[in-house]
């Protein structure tokens, strides 16, 4: 995934992340990733909540891609969305014309072995890195 990151940031592409959970253990992972190098914005949904019902804010919910598309500058047809839950994740980029992957990892927890999708599906770490290098050209 990191070579993703530094190819994406070699092109001048800006990097989001948007995820849902606890706030402190969220930004942990982030820190312990170390993501900040590579990363341009993070939301965590559960942060945008404030005092309010967290669930509101978590995906399907569209707020967060609404916030990640201001503060990078960008109009959802320039973004792209990779993801691993389709059950929860392409609601959202599809209701607002964002371009999307599903990267149904056989070692991940959302691994799905047989589920209708209309996203690009890829199932593997270089199949995710061959078609984000081809959606950005």
């Amino acid at each position: 995934i990191s070579d993703l990151m530094m190819y994406l940031k070699e092109k001048n592409i800006r990097i989001g992340i948007i995820t849902d959970g606890r706030v402190e253990g969220q930004k942990a992972k982030f820190r312990s990733l170390q993501l900040d190098k590579f990363v341009d914005e993070l939301i965590i949904t559960d942060d945008l909540a404030g005092n309010s019902n967290v669930a509101n804010f978590r995906k399907p919910n569209k707020i967060a891609f609404e916030i990640m598309a201001r503060r990078l500058n960008l109009s959802f047809e320039e973004m792209a969305y990779v993801a691993d839950n389709p059950k929860k994740d392409f609601k959202a980029p599809k209701e607002l014309d964002m371009r999307y992957l599903w990267f149904n990892n056989h070692h991940g927890l959302n691994y799905i072995k047989e589920y209708q999708s209309e996203a690009l599906v890829v199932n593997s770490v270089s199949e995710m890195i061959q078609e984000v290098k081809n959606m950005i050209g």
